[in-house]
């Protein structure tokens, strides 16, 4: 009988932690809490920026499933904080710059476009670089994965 309970509180205990180990919040710079259901996604990350330091891309790696083809990946900068785009803000490495191709800044810099052919799978390394008023920061170098 005491064993058939710890069976039971052992299952009950295991499906609570698989269901909390998928529930994720993120903290950005801003100290907001977004839901996995925010803002930033693979196709929306979030360049997140503190103290002068570009300090991570959310999400990292950026990631697609094969019928995501074609899709336009958007990076964005937070507001206010004298933060822009360069027109060379993501760079791709060699292969990587064959599936996300057509990469530009928006008219006020605050985000940055590629569209992701995703014509084949791969983990491709990729830049990116930000000026904060006019000084380019050091660039972080983040990866995106097309499955």
């Amino acid at each position: 009988m005491t064993t058939n309970r710890f069976k039971r509180l052992a299952t009950v205990v295991a499906g609570l932690f698989a269901l909390l180990a998928g529930c994720t919040i993120n903290i950005y710079h801003d100290g907001k809490h977004h839901s996995g259901g925010g803002k930033a996604s693979a196709t929306n990350p979030m360049v997140v920026v503190e103290e002068g330091k570009v300090l991570r891309v959310d999400p990292d790696p950026i990631t697609f499933a094969k019928d995501q083809v074609d899709v336009t990946v958007t990076w964005h900068l937070p507001k206010g904080k004298g933060l822009r785009f360069p027109p060379n803000a993501i760079t791709f490495d060699a292969a990587g710059s064959e599936e996300f191709v057509k990469c530009r800044p928006s008219e006020d810099a605050s985000s940055y476009s590629c569209l992701n052919r995703h014509s084949k799978p791969g983990r491709y390394k990729y830049d990116v670089l930000v000026q904060q008023d006019g000084k380019l920061l050091d660039k972080l170098d983040p990866e995106a994965w097309n499955f």
